[in-house]
């Protein structure tokens, strides 16, 4: 199913109960999505940091909530795992 067709369908829905059930399981399909990306990540791990400015670094740390990377030798951050991409390493 394209995403086309998933907003059109929510379009149809007229109760207000069915909207607020649909928004807690789309928050909750997010945090599942965000912490299994979490839990691939490994320290040492090259990581892309998606930002306006796509940045790259290694994982240095991994938090419950954010994880420390860093970027250069005297530069670390601690970035959302949602914003983190896995990059393959060679």
């Amino acid at each position: 199913m394209y995403l086309k067709d998933i907003k059109h369908k929510i379009d149809i829905i007229e109760d207000m109960r069915e909207l607020k059930e649909l928004k807690t399981y789309i928050r909750n399909r997010i945090k599942s999505i965000q912490n299994g990306v979490k839990y691939e990540l490994k320290i040492g791990d090259k990581v892309e940091i998606r930002d306006r400015k796509p940045r790259y670094g290694i994982i240095k740390k991994i938090n419950r909530t954010r994880i420390v990377v860093s970027i250069d030798e005297d530069t670390t951050w601690r970035v959302p795992c949602s914003m983190i991409i896995k990059k393959e390493n060679k």
